[in-house]
């Protein structure tokens, strides 16, 4: 019994640790200051809404791929930019999802 509490422990602290990657990643990537703001409004949303670290950082790594795919301002992402991004990421039905909640946010929708 105990060597579960141990594991268990160590999974929470593990998604932590990612969650604190992911920022750490935001922080140091390279976007303009006004698409940092808004992904960090959106995990203050988030967090603010109850959604807990560890299920944030999904939607964190998925919105930090977007930009660097697009490489450009958020306003000056076009819908072909995102029809390009989810043909790139077609294989994965979990980050679409992720990034249409993550995206609708940002735009403010």
């Amino acid at each position: 019994m105990k060597k579960q509490k141990i594991l268990l422990d160590g999974r929470v602290h593990e998604k932590e640790r990612l969650f604190v990657g992911q920022m750490r990643l935001l922080d140091e990537f390279k976007t303009t200051t006004h698409n940092k703001q808004k992904i960090r409004e959106f995990v203050q949303d988030k967090q603010v809404s109850g959604v807990v670290n560890a299920s944030i950082t999904p939607y964190l790594a998925s919105l930090i791929r977007l930009f660097s795919f697009a490489n450009k301002d958020l306003a000056k992402i076009s819908e072909r930019d995102l029809k390009n991004y989810f043909a790139k990421m077609q294989n994965s039905k979990s980050e679409r999802g992720t990034l249409e909640q993550g995206f609708q946010f940002l735009a403010g929708e």
